[in-house]
């Protein structure tokens, strides 16, 4: 009890100090710049633009690999008029096209399953606004067990909202302390900012499709809460309840973000298989799809490991 104790005040303190030490944001705006950068010739696009701590900085992808970083963009020769070219037939540009295209179904539009046939599964976990102030420790506990016991850390993409970073200090603590030990590696996934939801309401005015939802507060807004804390947002989108429209996929493109859906929602009963795309919640939202995650997790094991969102292409 001593130990807990002490556990929980040392992470209410780094909490409190990462909620202290928030980063400045300003002069957001969204780009589509395709680039190389200027020591080695990698292909990258530049899909925002804002100053950090007062200084410019570019939101980049690398096209080959799906990896974003900050960039100074004196460090870019964004005028080599190859680029765009080869952009669009990289990985990332060929992703991009694929995911405007038509139909757009109004229920887990998005990228479902690898493209391809790969070993293991792809474990997301939703941290949306809340109904009750839990998370789901003993979902971090059993992956941090499997990661001492393969000596890897182990990929999980977090579909986060704007609003919950901003109510769980403590519980966004927990997951980067778990990161920066590699008991995970996280890939961060925007999933709005503020993650409408009204219950009882028809689908086709709900969460994202709610009447008066603003796409760029919600997109941006959401990034820049984890820029604000230090962390580097994807290139990928979860829509809230997996619901979406064309004027939304069109908005992502816009952007330059790929919606995730999933073809294995477990509180569902959904069953994975190699390559899916496993969907749990982590904010205590669904306890009873995690307890059923926890039990399957030896027979989701035989498929293969949890391999990080840019293995889906």
């Amino acid at each position: 009890m001593k130990l807990a104790s002490s556990f929980l005040f040392f992470t209410a303190l780094l909490a409190s100090a990462s909620a202290s030490a928030t980063r400045d944001v300003a002069h957001y705006s969204v780009i589509s710049i395709d680039c190389r950068e200027r020591e080695n010739g990698t292909l990258l696009h530049a899909f925002r633009s804002f100053h950090f701590d007062g200084l410019p900085r570019y939101l980049v992808v690398n096209v080959e690999t799906f990896e974003t970083r900050l960039i100074d963009p004196s460090f870019l020769n964004c005028k080599d008029p190859s680029a765009a070219a080869e952009v669009a037939t990289s990985p990332y540009g060929e992703a991009s096209r694929a995911e405007v295209r038509p139909p757009f179904p109004m229920h887990n539009d998005g990228i479902r399953h690898a493209s391809g046939p790969v070993q293991g599964t792809f474990l997301t976990a939703d941290l949306c606004p809340a109904s009750k102030e839990r998370f789901e420790y003993r979902l971090f506990d059993e992956l941090e067990k499997i990661a001492m016991k393969s000596g890897r850390p182990v990929s999980i993409a977090l579909s986060v909202s704007g609003k919950w970073i901003r109510q769980h200090d403590l519980d966004f603590e927990t997951i980067r302390r778990l990161r920066d030990m590699r008991k995970l590696d996280v890939t961060w996934v925007n999933h709005s900012d503020s993650h409408p939801y009204r219950k009882g309401q028809k689908y086709g005015q709900n969460f994202l499709l709610e009447p008066g939802v603003v796409p760029e507060r919600e997109i941006e807004g959401a990034e820049q809460e984890l820029l604000r804390r230090g962390e580097v947002p994807s290139v990928f989108f979860r829509f809230p309840g997996l619901v979406s429209n064309k004027k939304w996929i069109e908005e992502l493109g816009r952007h330059s973000l790929l919606p995730i859906g999933a073809d294995a929602w477990i509180a569902l009963g959904q069953k994975p298989v190699s390559g899916s795309v496993i969907l749990i919640h982590a904010n205590g939202n669904e306890p009873e799809g995690v307890r059923k995650f926890l039990k399957q997790m030896p027979e989701i094991e035989t498929l293969g490991p949890f391999l990080p969102l840019s293995s889906l292409f």
